[in-house]
């Protein structure tokens, strides 16, 4: 996941086309071929079926940062984003220094993402706020953005 999240960045960080291409080399000469065909898929604009219903996912959330869920509901007005803004109340900077969830994008999405869509809501609490609790903020959003498409 850190390998996607640093593509990421370094795709959002630069409008130049040739930066672009010189962050998709490095990505994709060096990953798995899963994480590459992951990779594919999610930066042509798919999506996975939301595993996990944007109601429970905002409460879920709220619950993990320790605010109000009116509060949350205040920020994503501001924010305009629910991945963006639970990362920001979830992984502050507080985060920063905690152990990484660290697997490779593949395994984030076949071992931790799909298998929420066949989970109990409370399994899925449990699962989310334990991915949440070990990711970097950097990690959480992007994880966050998978599941909120």
């Amino acid at each position: 996941m850190q390998r996607f999240t640093k593509l990421y960045l370094d795709l959002d960080a630069s409008n130049r086309t040739t930066s672009k291409l010189a962050a998709l080399k490095r990505y994709f000469i060096d990953v798995p071929h899963e994480d590459g065909a992951w990779a594919v898929f999610f930066l042509t604009g798919n999506r996975l079926k939301q595993p996990v219903p944007s109601k429970l996912f905002r409460e879920w959330g709220s619950e993990a940062c320790g605010f109000p869920e009116w509060m949350l509901d205040e920020c994503y007005d501001h924010v305009g984003d629910l991945a963006e803004t639970l990362t920001l109340l979830i992984a502050g900077p507080r985060k920063e220094n905690s152990g990484v969830f660290d697997k490779p994008l593949h395994q984030i999405v076949e071992e931790v993402i799909l298998p929420l869509r066949d989970m109990e809501p409370a399994a899925q609490r449990d699962r989310l706020t334990e991915v949440w609790a070990a990711m970097d903020s950097a990690s959480c959003f992007l994880f966050n953005k998978l599941i909120t498409g």
